[in-house]
């Protein structure tokens, strides 16, 4: 099977060069840490289960899945990256718990079903087909196992307790509201009056009470699915 890696960012870099963000987000596991092995505890992840880590890119959260579960198979595209996630591997865990390997997301290597839970993380948004990384995702993932996910959300920077029909359908309404306000940054209260700020929506009023102080700053929880395949 021919692979081919021009579908992903970071597809032009030399093999010895790292993803600009590289630095940032390394610092961003260091200082999260804390919360982000906690989020990553909650997981189903039983003792002998085999995990996949797509994007894994320097093995921070492979390793922390690694303490959970049987095996780890981490995947990236950058070949630094992937030098970089076996010598911290090698450093944190014994050998056999972690194997890494290069693979295009869109045309993972493995067998249907192979692993009990898929993991990415902080990825998605970045990639340029989100839905066919999740059809490869589902398609590894065995009966009964999980699909889980952990993405930023830049717009609003919170954790929202409400299911995620309902935050895709507020993200939305919020999306055409910002695209609207765009091209008409403010309203009038009746005409001839001063031109005056939108006021701020219920919404935005409840996203306010939202806030978490404890929350990994730009992250929202896991969303873990199981993966029920179709007769």
């Amino acid at each position: 099977m021919t692979t081919s890696f021009d579908r992903e960012p970071g597809a032009g870099l030399a093999d010895d060069e790292l993803p600009g963000y590289a630095c940032m987000l390394h610092a961003y596991h260091r200082a999260r840490a804390a919360n982000l092995r906690a989020i990553i505890a909650t997981l189903p992840i039983a003792p002998g289960s085999l995990v996949l880590d797509v994007a894994c890119g320097d093995a921070c959260y492979s390793i922390w899945l690694a303490e959970h579960a049987a095996r780890v198979v981490g995947i990236d595209l950058s070949p630094a990256y992937l030098d970089l996630a076996r010598r911290g591997a090698a450093d944190s865990l014994p050998a056999g718990r972690i194997s890494f390997e290069r693979a295009d997301v869109m045309a993972l290597p493995f067998e249907d079903g192979s692993f009990d839970l898929t993991w990415l993380a902080q990825s998605l948004f970045s990639l340029p087909a989100p839905l066919g990384v999740l059809r490869e995702m589902i398609r590894l993932t065995r009966p009964g196992g999980h699909v889980a996910i952990l993405e930023n959300d830049t717009l609003h920077h919170l954790l929202l307790p409400w299911p995620a029909e309902l935050e895709l359908a507020v993200r939305r309404a919020q999306m055409a509201t910002l695209a609207a306000s765009a091209c008409h940054p403010f309203i009038l209260s009746r005409p001839g009056t001063r031109a005056s700020p939108t006021p701020p929506s219920p919404r935005d009023r409840l996203s306010r009470r939202a806030r978490s102080r404890d929350a990994p700053a730009g992250s929202l929880p896991a969303r873990c699915v199981r993966h029920q395949r179709r007769s």
